[in-house]
């Protein structure tokens, strides 16, 4: 029972302090109660001051202070109940207290609300330097996340959970410990592990923007890596009044994805590929520090912080939309630049990857005029990726207007063909061919714990190199060569047309071969289909006999077989019989005589 009384009496005073603090408004809570009365007026008088007379940002003065003068304030995260001193503590501060006197000016949270280390939240801290050789003071902040406690029951902030005698709550859990009285405050709602922010902030030129923060990181290829936390950089002053800090993962250029939230430390984690975002990896690669990295040429008068930072933005946006530009007016954002920048980025096209294909994969050559050429190949991927082609002696590479011949880089997205001349026989086969991008541009992100931000960079993985290969059969091509001759006189004889067959028959013509001409020559190229064929005389030239008989001809790929044809001469025969008048006799007296004739041969005649 004396257990039960003890309880309410705590649950009651604990009401009471609630109570005050609600009205009071001061976003002091019950365990900050302890500080001096003296504390208190010291820390009110100090953010009269901040909220009646604006100091300059340090970007603003930096030109006039010693790099001893310069301070920056790493974010800070603690948990729910963690007594933490604003004024006197300074983790995470680069100083040199020798040079400088650093004071707390105020901090709040992003509704406006004091800072309460027993909320929740996210507060933003402002610190005054003022360096000690009088030049300009300035301010600087640094954020303050305060995380909730994993095993706390939370309810809303001003009240107190009901409990019964019998030290059960409502809902028939279990009361925390009753000895030490649990302060409840309302935790602001976060997304959880597997939630989805849409931001439905309108885009200049791209209508609404959907914009997921990854629910959970693909899996795959995770591997441990080393984060290193560097300097921190401020945002020029017109961008906006924040910073961020300058990191790399295993000697990559790395960019914070979260700006609401606190700044990792230096140390290992797991990264893993995320594919699903082709704006953040459009910046990874084109922003500052990647590969295809343009800032040099689109912000050429900015340094390298001012780069870093505009990419950061970029990729800050790409990963979680407006969240990204936490710390900054949007108006600021289009007006320094940084819209126009990541508009610009989007505008690129995709980081190249390594995937090659070809199409087809074989082609016989055919006939084209004086020479032979194959139909046309296209080798798809990107146009950055290329293969190396060496080819074979007298074969032409050709694509649009080029023509090349030895050693041919191929670029992805590409369409040509070969020719070559019809003594190039054989099959060709290109073997494989890997494209050079053998490496694939890959997005990563750390996730570095619940109430710290997410980091995301971008690196080439070493992968199977993607290869095509390819085959071209040209012709196997064979020559006939017939010479024609008189075969007595061997004078050569043109106007002789031969027919080269399939079949011994001569009944299966493949090729009718031109007349022979002067010289007495005829000359033919065939595809070689087989080992043998034959050659038979289709016509002759006038007067000569035509030559029945049949001519076996072995074929040998890109050289010439010769066959001589003998022709007679077509020849009459003519018999001459010389007959004439010869005296036979006389008749009749003296002085009437008759001579008496008849026919007969003569020998001895000659005739041309």
């Amino acid at each position: 029972m004396m257990k039960g009384k003890k309880k309410r009496l705590l649950a009651g005073t604990l009401a009471l302090l609630l109570s005050c603090s609600t009205l009071l408004n001061t976003g002091i809570t019950a365990l900050a109660s302890e500080q001096s009365e003296e504390h208190a007026q010291i820390q009110e008088v100090k953010q009269e001051e901040a909220a009646s007379e604006t100091l300059p940002e340090l970007e603003e003065v930096k030109e006039q202070l010693t790099e001893e003068e310069l301070v920056y304030a790493e974010d800070l995260t603690i948990k729910a109940g963690e007594p933490f001193d604003l004024e006197t503590d300074y983790r995470g501060f680069q100083k040199n207290d020798e040079k400088v006197k650093v004071t707390f000016l105020k901090a709040e949270g992003d509704s406006g609300n004091s800072f309460d280390f027993n909320t929740p939240g996210s507060y933003q801290a402002f610190y005054c330097v003022d360096p000690l050789s009088g030049n300009p003071s300035y301010q600087i902040m640094r954020r303050i996340v305060v995380e909730a406690r994993e095993n706390s029951t939370q309810e809303p902030q001003g009240e107190v959970s009901q409990h019964t005698e019998d030290g059960s709550g409502e809902d028939g859990e279990a009361d925390p410990d009753p000895e030490i009285p649990e302060v409840l405050t309302e935790e602001p709602e976060m997304p959880d592990a597997g939630a989805e922010l849409i931001d439905l902030t309108p885009k200049e030129d791209k209508g609404m923007f959907l914009s997921v923060v990854p629910a959970a990181m693909e899996q795959q290829k995770g591997s441990n890596v080393h984060l290193v936390q560097g300097e921190k950089i401020p945002y020029p002053s017109n961008v906006g009044n924040y910073s961020t800090s300058y990191f790399t993962v295993n000697g990559h250029v790395a960019y914070c994805l979260e700006s609401m939230k606190a700044s990792p430390p230096t140390s290992d984690y797991v990264a893993n590929e995320f594919e699903s975002n082709p704006e953040l990896q459009k910046v990874l690669y084109y922003g500052y520090g990647g590969p295809g990295d343009i800032t040099g040429e689109y912000m050429p008068s900015f340094d390298w912080k001012t780069k870093y930072i505009f990419t950061h933005l970029a990729a800050a946006y790409s990963y979680c939309g407006m969240d990204g530009f936490y710390g900054c007016t949007f108006e600021d954002i289009k007006a320094s630049g940084v819209w126009g920048y990541i508009q610009h980025i989007y505008s690129l096209e995709a980081p190249p990857t390594a995937a090659i294909t070809l199409s087809p994969k074989e082609a016989k050559a055919y006939e084209s005029g004086k020479e032979q050429r194959t139909g046309e190949f296209t080798l798809k991927g990107d146009h950055r990726n290329y293969i190396t082609l060496k080819m074979p002696e007298n074969v032409t590479y050709h694509s649009g207007s080029i023509k090349q011949t030895g050693t041919v880089k191929i670029n992805g997205n590409t369409t040509f063909y070969f020719s070559a001349p019809k003594t190039v026989t054989g099959t060709w086969n290109s073997g494989k061919l890997k494209g050079q991008m053998g490496t694939q541009w890959k997005t990563l992100v750390l996730s570095t714990g619940s109430g710290s931000q997410d980091i995301g960079y971008g690196a080439f993985f070493e992968e199977e190199s993607a290869s095509v290969e390819f085959t071209v059969r040209w012709l196997d091509l064979a020559r006939v060569k017939v010479t024609k001759k008189d075969k007595n006189s061997k004078v050569n004889l043109s106007g002789a047309v031969f027919g080269i067959y399939a079949d011994s028959a001569c009944k299966n013509l493949l090729v009718q071969m031109p007349a022979t001409d002067s010289n007495g020559t005829s000359e033919v190229e065939l595809p070689k289909t087989q080992d043998t064929v034959y050659l038979k005389e289709i016509s002759v030239p006038e007067g000569y006999k035509l030559n029945t008989e049949s001519f076996n001809v072995k074929l040998e790929t890109g050289k010439t077989t010769s066959v001589a044809v003998t022709n007679e001469e077509q020849k009459g025969k003519i018999t001459i019989r010389k007959k004439g008048e010869v005296l036979t006799g006389v008749t009749g007296e003296e002085g009437n005589l008759t001579f008496v004739y008849g026919n007969a041969d003569f020998a001895g005649a000659e005739y041309n």
